[in-house]
């Protein structure tokens, strides 16, 4: 019991979902959906909502106003029951289900006694258009507080209501800039788009959010709001045909553009608010549950909830077969040291610190330092201007990360992670002097990309501490981690590290210890595949065009370029060493390289991204991709002219470099350096930019 609920007198209603207290005119519905560690829309909840609502509807219990909140702290609700969704068995059932709950929220919108949300933590999907459906809305202040209509992401449109009401709320801009993207709002951002009328500060929220309810109740509005100001453009969508056909055309534009059609959702959930934005509830509705239940029926869908069901999972396992007492129990990693200053190092040390972890960066000199520093600071800086974070959090992140040139003070880590040059001996080195430096329970992390721990492992007196944690660059954008085992880690620091994992925002694949692990094992043959179609005189603009219609995020050689040319020709080698001829590299790498070693002094080589010049030139070192350096490859591979290659369609073209990253998914799993076909999937999509909607 809190201090708000002191005066409550009585309980009006109590089901496995919600129960209705009265506290003298105020009616305080709190959702608490038992059994459950977060509050989501099921049929459970829905038919409990829909019978206090009509029980409402017929006699009011003498309440002037219903306070909403959720009993579950720091969480609203997360949206509908995922599960349910995919258990919809038809495209009939898919729109009825959205008609339901259309159903149940227009009965909450009608109810004559004036409704309150009180929004504190996540507020998603199904969640959103419940307080869309209220009279008024307020929120916390809270880190975690954020509204969202994320259907987008499962193939879905919001199909309760969510694409009729948020328009007339938020004006039609914002509305379809929500529907579209799925993005999260969080609170101040929220009351500036009037989609919530008040903020009020999480320490304080209970007792507010009642004084403000009872102040509804007596006077019919939210004390201190202010109203939604309407912007011109707004105003000239609103009541502008022109206007609004101009708008959808570009907003169609940026999804095609954004999408390649892939993506049928965001432009079905275009055609909805194009084409019935006049329209009135009953018949507006009808034609979102219509939506509802084809978009819900496409392989997309399908494909995109499997893939957010297996996230879920993935956030829940721990990575071992430990018991869930032995797991509560451990300790969680709280600090952490670096050990190299590149990119690699800087970005690790800002993802720990932007989840409030901090951490020491260990370098060989200043310079190496302060670029750790920098590059952290462009990571903050960047999160500043899109305003996801304020000033003083920036700082608040720098203080986070410390430089050093020694070991001082790295007795009192719980983790290192070590991301040096790629090189076993030198590894071996950097372990032996850091044991001495670190006490004999801190986990030791290899941000190896390509090197087998049993190698590395023989270095530690104790190589139970050993793990790997393969980062992906750029670190601060990719969501997968590798946390690798070899034959003497013990299962209580793979607990531990999947739980730092996912404590900084990632999303942990716990991989054996491989010939490229996992990713980089799926990820060359495909870009060995387009060496060698390459080699054969095939055009690279046409490969990574067809890759990209595909629905990969790049073409093979582009990501050649962001990865490294010398990266990728040293994992090559290391595999084809493992797999003998199946992962024989093409010559173009070997080349290249060997060209880089005869170029002048002071000419920079083909490294790709961070030279400025591989298979594409680029806008200085690390900017824009520019034109293809088609010339100098040809001249390089070819001594000249390609040579004229065999009649390929774009479907051939992409089945042929596809296929063999499909079929060593196939061996590793069977081979069992992961342990079930949804890890490698997780992998495949996170690690390799498979696209998603592809399954």
């Amino acid at each position: 019991m809190t201090k708000g609920d002191l005066n409550v007198a009585e309980s009006i209603f109590k089901g496995k979902a919600f129960q209705l207290d009265r506290d003298g005119e105020l009616g305080i519905l709190n959702f608490d959906l038992d059994g459950e560690k977060v509050n989501k829309l099921s049929d459970i909840s829905l038919g409990e909502l829909e019978l206090l609502v009509k029980q409402l509807q017929e006699n009011s219990q003498g309440l002037k106003a219903i306070l909403i909140r959720s009993r579950k702290k720091n969480s609203f609700i997360v949206g509908a029951d995922i599960n349910l969704i995919q258990k919809l068995k038809n495209k009939e059932e898919a729109e009825y289900a959205s008609t339901y709950g259309q159903r149940v929220f227009n009965l909450l919108e009608d109810l004559k006694i004036p409704t309150v949300a009180a929004v504190d933590g996540p507020c998603m999907g199904g969640g959103t258009e419940l307080i869309l459906a209220c009279k008024f809305r307020i929120c916390s202040d809270h880190e975690k507080t954020m509204i969202a209509l994320p259907e987008v992401k499962l193939g879905i449109l919001p199909g309760w209501g969510g694409t009729y009401r948020l328009p007339k709320i938020v004006g039609l801009m914002t509305a379809a800039d929500m529907i579209l993207t799925g993005k999260n709002i969080r609170a101040d951002k929220a009351a500036k788009l009037g989609l919530v009328d008040l903020v009020v500060p999480h320490a304080i929220f209970t007792e507010k959010s009642i004084e403000i309810a009872k102040s509804i109740a007596s006077q019919g509005k939210v004390p201190g709001a202010k109203a939604r100001v309407v912007s011109p453009q707004e105003k000239i969508l609103s009541g502008n045909m022109l206007g609004r056909m101009f708008f959808f055309k570009k907003a169609k534009e940026g999804v095609l553009k954004a999408t390649r059609g892939h993506y049928p959702s965001p432009l079905r959930s275009i055609q909805i608010l194009s084409a019935h934005w006049n329209d009135a509830r009953e018949s507006y509705l009808l034609a979102e549950a219509r939506a509802f239940g084809e978009l819900w029926a496409t392989d997309v869908s399908h494909n995109l909830v499997n893939l957010f069901l297996m996230s879920e999972a993935a956030k829940r396992d721990s990575g071992t077969d430990l018991a869930e007492s032995t797991l509560k129990a451990l300790p969680a990693i709280t600090n952490t040291g670096v050990l190299g200053a590149g990119v690699m190092g800087g970005g690790i040390a800002a993802q720990a610190a932007s989840s409030g972890v901090p951490s020491v960066v260990k370098d060989l000199n200043y310079e190496a330092l302060s670029k750790a520093l920098a590059h952290a600071r462009s990571l903050f800086d960047a999160d500043l201007k899109k305003r996801k974070i304020k000033a003083f959090q920036r700082d608040d992140r720098m203080a986070l990360i410390r430089t050093q040139l020694d070991y001082t003070g790295f007795k009192s880590l719980d983790m290192v992670i070590e991301a040096v040059v790629e090189n076993v001996e030198v590894k071996k080195s950097v372990y032996k002097d850091l044991e001495k430096e670190i006490r004999p329970d801190t986990i030791v992390a290899t941000n190896t990309s390509s090197l087998r721990l049993d190698q590395m492992a023989v270095a530690f007196k104790d190589p139970s501490r050993f793990v790997g944690l393969h980062f992906f660059n750029p670190v601060h954008k990719m969501p997968l981690v590798e946390v690798i085992t070899h034959s003497g880690t013990s299962p209580e620091v793979v607990a531990r590290v999947v739980a730092f994992s996912k404590a900084i925002g990632k999303t942990p694949v716990v991989v054996k210890d491989g010939p490229g692990f996992l990713v980089n094992r799926l990820l060359m043959p495909w870009l060995n595949e387009a060496a060698y179609c390459l080699v054969e005189g095939h055009d690279m603009e046409a490969m990574d065009r067809a890759l990209k219609r595909f629905g990969m995020p790049m073409g093979p050689f582009e990501l050649l370029d962001e990865v490294g040319l010398d990266v990728c020709c040293k994992v090559g080698h290391i595999l084809a060493d493992e797999f003998g001829d199946r992962a024989k590299p093409a010559i173009v790498l070997d080349n290249i390289l060997e060209y880089n070693k005869k170029l002048p002094k002071g000419e920079a080589p083909l490294l790709g991204r961070k030279s400025g010049s591989g298979f594409y030139k680029w806008d200085k070192a690390g900017g824009r991709r520019q034109e293809l350096n088609t010339e100098k490859i040809q001249q390089i591979v070819f001594g000249g002219t390609a040579p004229k290659a065999p009649e390929f369609t774009e479907e051939a073209l992409v089945r042929r470099m596809i296929y063999p990253m499909i079929n060593e998914a196939a061996l590793a799993l069977s081979e069992g350096i992961v342990n079930t076909a949804a890890q490698v999937d997780l992998g495949m999509i996170f690690g390799t930019g498979f696209p998603p909607f592809r399954g």
